[in-house]
């Protein structure tokens, strides 16, 4: 076409055979079946469901999206609670947007974005809420009452690889 530019060499696209597609895609799987097959390799949710059991005050789903929004945040929290605890968002913090129950989100905010004195271990507890201790017959009552109520049998089995 005539008056059009060229992109440079390096922007060019070209497009890949179809024979090529299918051996990056084999490839690919084949990495993803070696990594899951290695000894003592955990499943790569574990980590994610390790930070979601860490803390109790923001729901499963708003931490989620905190993750995404701020990868690597330690600490995520509302205004309020870092007001608690003698911190307060800095000048132009960009806040994390997390839903909230009858109101379309909240802005939350993660402690590197905040400025003040540092919080105690002890403040960090109340303002992060303090770990769920599990019930551990909470399981097998669950199951006795499915069976019961539902005739579904429960089998409980370990994901973790020996």
């Amino acid at each position: 076409m005539a008056g059009r530019p060229s992109l440079p060499k390096a922007l060019s696209y070209s497009p890949k055979s179809a024979k090529e597609i299918v051996q990056e895609t084999t490839n690919l799987l084949d990495e993803l079946y070696r990594r899951n097959g290695e000894l003592g390799a955990e499943p790569p949710w574990t980590d994610l469901f390790v930070r979601l059991a860490r803390w109790t005050h923001i729901a499963p789903f708003n931490l989620l999206l905190a993750d995404v929004q701020r990868p690597g945040a330690k600490f995520v929290a509302f205004q309020e609670q870092w007001d608690r605890v003698g911190r307060e968002p800095i000048p132009r913090a960009v806040p994390i947007i997390l839903l909230w129950p009858f109101c379309p989100v909240r802005c939350a905010y993660s402690q590197d974005q905040t400025d003040g004195k540092e919080p105690s271990f002890e403040h960090l507890l109340d303002l992060f809420g303090k770990r769920l201790e599990r019930n551990s017959k909470f399981p097998e009552k669950l199951a006795k009452r499915i069976w019961r109520e539902d005739e579904i049998k429960v089998e409980f089995f370990s994901l973790t690889r020996t």
